[in-house]
């Protein structure tokens, strides 16, 4: 591969075998947790996002994406037998420039500022090792995450899939199909799906229609009662993950128990 035919920005797919780290690399080293952490979430998400390189005139040295490539070399050793349909991820993508001020750029910026993924990819990738067993812990840890964030997602991932669908196409914003996961049933999520999809509505109003109602915890009544009281009472509740309240469903009890 010869420098004269790399243009600025090149992606290219390279062997694996030819990809080495660069002294230019923000991370040098890295903990092995880490990397197994990593390999775990490439072997049942993909490569999600491609690797970074220079050329040089030995070769392509890796950037931005240390702790990928590493994943990557002990899959490879492994045999890409981690998983049964574990399909190896070789060659590999990687962003490619010869030119060195561009390539220390890289080198300093990629950790902050590479492209994050699309929502709807990021709530598959999890929902995919999700269904491989991994824990909540183990995808945050995976991904560079907080379990906080992890579950949030998560619960994105139990909407039916035409809604996720229209949030990839950007039918819907991320504040609406977070609205959408108060559906009672994945019936009325695609009811409403269908009146907001395209449409300049306001999470907030689909939030109340999808909750008539209820109260927060938050009210007056409910603290002066208290959530557990409610509930041994025989009252039911709802969390709203995204709005960090609990919402009581029975104010009818609320209200006895608040007299």
């Amino acid at each position: 591969m010869a420098k004269d035919f790399i243009s600025r920005g090149d992606l290219r797919l390279i062997p694996l075998a030819e990809l080495r780290l660069s002294p230019l690399n923000s991370r040098q080293e890295i903990a092995a947790e880490e990397v197994e952490a990593m390999a775990e979430s490439l072997a049942v998400a993909g490569l999600l996002q491609n690797l970074i390189g220079r050329l040089t005139p030995t070769g392509i040295e890796i950037v931005g994406g240390g702790t990928r490539l590493r994943a990557l070399q002990l899959l490879a050793a492994e045999g890409w037998s981690r998983h049964p349909d574990l399909i190896p991820i070789d060659p590999v993508p990687v962003k490619v420039t010869a030119d060195l001020q561009e390539a220390v750029a890289w080198a300093g910026t990629e950790n902050s500022a590479r492209s994050a993924l699309h929502p709807a990819d990021e709530v598959r990738a999890y929902a995919a090792m999700r269904e491989r067993g991994a824990s909540l812990s183990r995808i945050a840890r995976s991904f560079a995450r907080s379990e906080a964030h992890v579950e949030r997602r998560l619960k994105l991932a139990d909407l039916p899939a035409e809604a996720l669908a229209a949030l990839r196409a950007n039918e819907i914003s991320l504040e609406m199909a977070k609205a959408l996961t108060l559906a009672p049933s994945g019936e009325r999520c695609l009811e409403v799906l269908g009146s907001v999809r395209g449409r300049d509505v306001r999470p907030e109003q689909v939030r109340r229609e999808l909750t008539p109602g209820t109260v927060p915890s938050t009210d007056r009544r409910a603290v002066f009662v208290g959530l557990e009281a409610y509930l041994a009472a025989g009252g039911t509740s709802q969390r709203d993950l995204f709005a960090d309240r609990t919402l009581l469903e029975d104010e009818a009890l609320l209200d006895r128990l608040f007299a």
